[in-house]
């Protein structure tokens, strides 16, 4: 696995809530027509907030050609469904790639389990040192 999945690290981000920083996170993938609506279906479903500060909010798209994912960072924190959290990784897979998508997400969580890997993320000073924590 490496950092080249990802479209746009986002070392600050801008949203206060749920639903902005859902938007925040799938305009800076970049995505197709449809994919915000996509990922916020796949989280009514069930909050994406996987406990320790971190969600991995994540849809197929129809249309999209590769895996495409967004880490975005919050230092104050954002309400994520019954969670505060600080580091989100939202990831887009095309319709068609379950697997790699799977694949994908176990790495990231994988990475994100350790309390020692979230704090240098939370303190990493810009957007090449935070891609470097996840993918050393």
């Amino acid at each position: 696995m490496n950092g080249s999945v990802f479209s746009k690290v986002i070392t600050e981000l801008a949203s206060s809530d749920e639903q902005s920083v859902l938007a925040e996170l799938v305009a800076a993938a970049a995505a197709p027509e449809g994919a915000l609506d996509a990922v916020i279906a796949r989280e009514r479903k069930g909050s994406t907030a996987i406990g320790n500060g971190v969600a991995v909010p994540h849809a197929r798209i129809e249309g999209l050609q590769k895996l495409t994912a967004v880490l975005g960072r919050s230092t104050d924190g954002i309400r994520f469904g019954n969670s505060i959290v600080h580091i989100f990784v939202l990831v887009l897979v095309p319709e068609e790639a379950a697997a790699a998508h799977l694949d994908f997400l176990s790495a990231v969580v994988r990475r994100l389990s350790s309390e020692t890997d979230r704090r240098m993320l939370l303190e990493a000073g810009s957007e090449s040192e935070m891609l470097e924590v996840l993918f050393p």
